[in-house]
């Protein structure tokens, strides 16, 4: 991935064998690239859509209890449940006079927690799924970072939400049917909305998972997501099972970590020694906030700390997946910015620190060379998916990671010249030449974000994370990889029914599309501006290649067979 101006860098067990990855459309992947204003469903329903089949349920409250907030003996006996105070609340006519009751009814069970209504006051973050600010009914924060009165609302301090309903056509979940997610309208639309405000809460934190509630009139649910999934548990009465009251009691007593916060990013205050120098190299804003982070090396396993700002990309702004965050980091001991990658690799996959570790070892050319890399572990929540309800839910496990590269470079869209452009192709061309010749990986995501050019005019080919030994037989993940727009059209046409296997040619014509994309948006050329937007519509559209095809004006045959490889080789040596 880039940065939005001059620096960029790196960013971008299954149950049963696969010939090939079906296909998945998430928004994040495809956006960065749209170049067409287009007309989308709302959001939540675009959430929702994101999320078909990464609801897991139901499981019952005790069970989600014990496994998410386990009682110990420093958690102090429970108060006395009050079922009156509860029954006030699912005893109202209409929804908004719940949110008030339900705070009332709770208070003795939050202790270090603050409920607060929120109903009327919207995000003071700025929106993280397509821009869309949120307003939980009730949004509960530690009492440490309870925002203010006139901006009750803050995704980046909050640590869950209850969102309420008042009418059994919003339930979004069924118990009792073979389907939990019901097809209807309204249930689907309740699922978007809590995933927009899970999406929220962790895209503008460092989280581990985001604890929620879903209240419809006396009926309850207990929700935790994850980088995998959410979690749900079957419905029950609140007015006389005290789960709702024993969740908050518990979260009161947990530890951060347990709460799903990512205490490894440590804020750093201006008394710290190496604060100024790291403003200084990461070129921050006084007010800007430094973290010191940890990496712990997967082979020496050495500790090494970093000091980093803000991301500076937005690949993290989606309710599952691998939630990519790179930052500029200043390395204190080289004093040099380097780059780290923060995220949620996917079990199955080689880790992205080895794989870097094998090409360097080669060594390929064009690629940055690896400084640490390693699993984040010892808290709550290192690992996602892998809990025993989920054994027959296909879903991906997630585990949590960084690695730190030695190299920040800057867009391949920041090209000099057209010149410049097409030999920094040439050098990543190079690399993925290397790569599969005398280490037989294959990259599988070649797309604008993963070519770099760095300061000396050199093109990188970076992120390696879904590359590929091609010696290894099956698919591992049941989602398809690369970014939608560079995809070849024989993967673009593929379906879950007609699945084909990536190839090596598949990678070299994403090459062509990339070298096309960026000459037909960033490019001086003679094409009128509506010309020029026809031409980029094709790289948007979601349903075949064959628009894309169409309007490139290439004959599908040519775009396989390998005199195409040959000549776009040529053109770029």
């Amino acid at each position: 991935m880039s940065t939005p101006n001059a620096l960029s860098t790196p960013t971008k067990n299954a149950p049963a064998k696969l010939h090939d990855t079906p296909a998945h459309a998430r928004m994040s992947s495809i956006l960065p690239f749209t170049t067409t204003v287009q007309e989308f469903d709302p959001v939540f329903v675009i959430a929702a859509e994101e999320m078909t089949d990464k609801y897991f349920g139901p499981i019952s409250p005790s069970e989600f209890l014990d496994l998410y907030l386990p009682n110990n003996e420093k958690i102090p006996p429970i108060p006395p449940f009050d079922p009156q105070s509860f029954t006030k609340v699912a005893s109202q006519p209409t929804e908004i006079p719940m949110y008030d009751y339900m705070i009332s009814a709770l208070r003795p069970f939050c202790q270090g927690i603050t409920l607060l209504n929120t109903s009327k006051s919207l995000d003071s973050q700025p929106g993280a799924f397509r821009g869309r600010r949120i307003k939980p009914d009730l949004s509960y924060y530690a009492n440490s970072n309870v925002p203010s009165p006139e901006h009750p609302t803050d995704s980046s301090k909050m640590l869950g939400f209850l969102e309420f309903k008042n009418d059994p056509l919003d339930e979004p979940f069924s118990d009792n049917h073979p389907k939990f997610e019901p097809d209807s309208v309204k249930p689907r639309d309740t699922r978007g909305q809590i995933a927009v405000y899970n999406t929220s809460i962790a895209a503008s934190q460092f989280r581990t998972r985001v604890f929620s509630a879903f209240i419809n009139r006396s009926s309850c649910r207990l929700m935790c997501a994850t980088r995998s999934g959410t979690s749900v548990t079957r419905s029950f009465d609140y007015t006389n099972d005290p789960s709702l009251a024993t969740f908050f009691w518990r979260l009161s007593h947990s530890s951060p970590e347990t709460r799903g916060i990512d205490t490894t990013f440590c804020r750093i205050t201006e008394e710290d020694a190496d604060v100024k120098a790291a403003r200084v190299a990461l070129h921050l804003e006084d007010k800007a906030v430094v973290y010191r982070v940890s990496v712990v090396d997967e082979v020496s396993n050495k500790t090494s700390f970093f000091l980093v700002s803000e991301p500076f990309t937005t690949s993290h702004f989606s309710p599952t997946g691998r939630c990519s965050r790179c930052f500029l980091a200043y390395d204190v001991p080289r004093d040099k910015v380097v780059l780290l990658k923060d995220h949620w690799r996917v079990e199955g996959y080689d880790p992205e620190g080895c794989t870097y570790r094998a090409l360097n070892s080669i060594p390929v050319p064009n690629i940055p060379n690896l400084l640490t890399a390693g699993n984040v572990s010892g808290c709550p929540g290192s690992t996602c998916g892998d809990e025993v309800f989920l054994e027959h839910h296909r879903h991906r496990i997630h585990h949590h990671y960084r690695l730190v590269l030695d190299t920040v470079g800057r867009s391949l869209t920041h090209f000099n010249s057209t010149w410049q452009l097409v030999c920094a192709i040439r050098d990543a061309l190079i690399a993925h030449q290397v790569a599969f010749e005398k280490g037989s990986r294959l990259h599988r995501d070649i797309s604008v974000g993963n070519i770099i050019i760095t300061d000396e005019g050199k093109g990188m080919l970076i992120d390696w994370e879904l590359s590929k030994d091609v010696k290894q037989e099956g698919s591992r993940s049941y989602e398809r990889t690369g970014t939608w727009q560079f995809r070849s059209i024989r993967l673009r046409e593929a379906t879950d029914e007609k699945p084909v296997k990536h190839t090596v040619g598949d990678d070299i014509e994403s090459f062509l599309w990339v070298l096309s994309w960026v000459v037909g948006r960033n490019a001086p050329s003679t094409m009128t501006d509506k010309a020029c937007a026809k031409f980029l519509q094709a790289f948007d559209e979601k349903d075949s290649g064959s628009t894309k095809q169409d309007k490139l004006g290439s004959g599908g045959r040519n775009l396989d067979s390998p005199p195409r490889n040959v000549t776009l080789s040529r053109h770029v040596t």
